[in-house]
């Protein structure tokens, strides 16, 4: 078949792949499998069934995060091979909680290979604030980017963050918000100065009850 560019033949677009002679067959891409249709909502569903040798499952809606994923058959029992190939999931924060222990539902379960967007229900009244997905699992310590707990006032009632769980903390990738760092920063740096003002103050008052006076040291001899 002669040279031409990608997406002038039909086969190329729709992802098909000459194999010599002008014969197509399906080009497969792993990482864009989708579900095999086999679904159970527990591990315990999926372990007592019997299914031949490199069959492929999901197991989707287990209480325990950890037990869901994909599973392929050994013929005699299952082995989960990795997390539910869903890398963008959305969680709604719908109010179930309060503004600095935030409680959210997903429609899959949430790992460290999602990401994740969340809307916030109300603005957080203090700091850390912390994040549980459907009940289940670890409660998570909302982070900044760089690591740090959000600001009081930084997760503002309407907006939406983009983040990911990384151990036992959900670091979001989208800024909170700036009004509150620049309070937040600007009542650091107010507890600073008076923190000066009172180590100055006190600094004086030392040197004014220790300080020499002459006069009282003269002494009169007969």
């Amino acid at each position: 078949m002669p040279n031409k560019p990608i997406g002038s033949v039909p086969a190329f677009t729709i992802g098909l792949q000459d194999e010599g002679g002008g014969n197509y067959s399906v080009k497969k891409f792993p990482s864009l499998t989708t579900n095999p249709g086999l679904t159970y909502s527990s591990r315990a569903a999926l372990y007592a069934a019997t299914k031949p040798a490199n069959t492929q499952a999901w197991v989707n809606g287990d209480s325990i995060p950890a037990y869901n994923g994909v599973y392929e058959s050994t013929g005699s029992g299952w082995v989960r091979k990795s997390d539910l190939p869903i890398p963008f999931i959305i969680a709604v924060d719908a109010g179930a909680g309060t503004p600095n222990a935030i409680l959210a539902t997903a429609a899959y379960p949430i790992g460290e290979s999602n990401l994740v967007l969340l809307n916030i229900y109300e603005t957080n009244t203090g700091s850390p604030v912390t994040v549980s997905f459907d009940g289940g699992g670890t409660t998570l310590t909302i982070k900044t980017n760089t690591g740090n707990d959000v600001a009081t006032g930084g997760l503002v009632a309407g907006m939406h963050v983009l983040g990911k769980q990384v151990g036992a903390t959900f670091r979001i990738v989208t800024d909170q918000v700036s009004a509150a760092i620049i309070a937040s920063a600007e009542a650091a740096e107010a507890a600073a100065v008076a923190a000066r003002d009172a180590a100055v103050a006190a600094a004086s008052e030392a040197v004014a009850a220790t300080k020499f006076d002459p006069l009282l040291s003269i002494q009169i001899h007969g």
